[in-house]
């Protein structure tokens, strides 16, 4: 197995990158690849943090800045609200007069986003060419255990399927032939033997095909016996209408073709169990997700060849293209792996990790939000007033959650788990972070907060009297 795995690597590279080189260095000390997905998470948001500290202070500062500024807002709006042009020329007095630059705010944010872009989107191609290598290597294992296996046993079965024929062939049945004029068959031998057999179609021969290439036709029990346990349509006209075997003395008969099918069962099932065992060696799973190189989901742990093609097709390594349709065989692949399905008919997943993920990611925007109000309900009814973005901010509440849900269904379960990851530990970042800059802020914030209460009452005081 190990050779077959060295001649694997030799055929198709392992995904390179600085992320891939992380993962690696990290897998060395860490074996299951969920909990290296984990760590490297935790690792790159803990080297991120202080961008996020930047943020959230730059934030805190600009909203203590709009917040102090919001009555004098409203009143430009209230007046200017007609004339959207001189509207914004008196915003920008403002802003100038008490000496707010809106750009010199927003670099910072600009600066974060572009990083956490950048982060998320190359990981995730890192993750998604690491799943088609990974697929493609658990593939290959099981395939070099099935056959390995496999041809172990199939001579032996060859071999007795033959001398069964041969010691039974006084009552073998008769070999008819087709009369393509009266489309009826009419009796050639009677009492067939296995040499009759063997002359036939047991041994390999060469034909022309529609092409004009000449073409190497394996015979009835070496093309059956082969991997594909197919023959081709005029070897299975000829087992299934010819040939019949009589099997007891009430003289019921069955067709040959059962029989190659019972006797292939005696090599294919000790080949299933071994590949069986296998997958449970290959496999990279973590607490319920039975294959982190699948979503976690409906779809089964096993990558079938559609699943491989699929995988190697989204990933950026054209090597994995190429591979999979050259180097796989489809039908083999189907019985390899149908094989090892049968025996782990079971979801991936139960979408726990997109359900997780699109609460962590609502609840994260949701703490942050809290812990950026006022305090005091009237006051912070003036604020959201005054903020004309605040039903953006609504709706980006709902979207990115969704987003995230659909990455994580469309992804392997994986980059599932570095989401995850990255949302619960934006919570337990945007907390320590809030709390340190609310700190920082303090007294300027129960200032800005002082002010607007006088505010708001004078609203409310004018409210009543109108």
């Amino acid at each position: 197995m190990a050779n077959v795995a060295m001649l694997l690597g030799e055929a198709i590279s392992k995904p390179s990158g600085l992320w891939i080189i992380i993962l690696d260095w990290i897998e060395k000390s860490v074996v299951n690849y969920g909990w290296v997905i984990i760590l490297f998470t935790l690792l790159i948001k803990v080297c991120l943090s202080p961008l996020d500290f930047l943020v959230k202070y730059s934030s805190k500062k600009t909203t203590l800045i709009q917040q102090k500024l919001a009555p004098q807002m409203a009143r430009i709006r209230k007046k200017y609200g007609a004339d959207p042009t001189q509207e914004r020329a008196q915003m920008n007095q403002l802003y100038k007069r008490e000496g707010f630059n809106t750009v010199g705010s927003c670099l910072i944010m600009l600066v974060n986003l572009v990083v956490t872009m950048v982060v998320f989107f190359t990981l995730f191609a890192s993750l998604r060419d690491m799943s088609a290598y990974k697929a493609i290597t658990q593939y290959k294992n099981l395939e070099a255990a099935y056959t390995t296996e496999y041809s172990q046993h199939i001579d032996e079965v060859k071999a007795d399927f033959i001398e069964s024929f041969s010691e039974k062939a006084s009552v073998y049945g008769s070999l008819y032939e087709l009369n393509k004029e009266t489309n009826e068959y009419s009796l050639k031998y009677d009492n067939v033997t296995y040499e009759m057999f063997k002359a036939k179609f047991e041994d390999s021969t060469e034909k022309q095909n529609d092409a004009g290439e000449t073409e190497t036709v394996l015979g009835i029990l070496d093309n059956f016996y082969g991997f594909e346990t197919e023959l081709t349509d005029e070897q299975a006209e000829f087992v299934s209408l010819y040939f019949h075997s009589k099997i007891d003395e009430e003289g019921n008969y069955v067709q040959i073709s059962s029989l190659l099918v019972e006797s292939g069962k005696k090599a294919s099932e000790p080949a299933s169990t071994v590949a069986g065992k296998e997958w449970k060696k290959v496999r990279d799973n973590w607490l319920w997700v039975d294959n982190l190189w699948v979503a976690d989901s409906y779809k089964k742990p096993v990558p079938s060849y559609g699943d491989l093609k699929s995988l190697a097709d989204s990933s950026g390594e054209k090597a994995y293209k190429n591979y999979v349709r050259n180097q796989i065989n489809a039908d083999l692949c189907t019985t390899v792996t149908s094989s090892v399905r049968a025996e782990n008919n079971r979801w991936n997943g139960y979408f726990i990790l997109a359900i997780l993920a699109g609460v962590l990611s609502f609840l994260s925007q949701w703490i942050t939000e809290k812990m950026s109000k006022p305090k005091d309900k009237n006051v912070n009814k003036f604020v959201e007033e005054s903020n004309p973005q605040g039903g953006m901010m609504k709706f980006m509440k709902i979207l990115l959650p969704a987003l995230m849900v659909i990455f994580v269904l469309t992804s392997s379960a994986a980059f599932g788990i570095y989401i995850l990851i990255s949302s619960l530990m934006s919570i337990i970042i945007s907390v320590i972070t809030s709390a340190i800059v609310n700190a920082c802020f303090k007294k300027r914030q129960e200032e800005v907060y002082r002010e607007l209460e006088k505010e708001t009452l004078k609203s409310l005081k004018k409210q009543n009297r109108g």
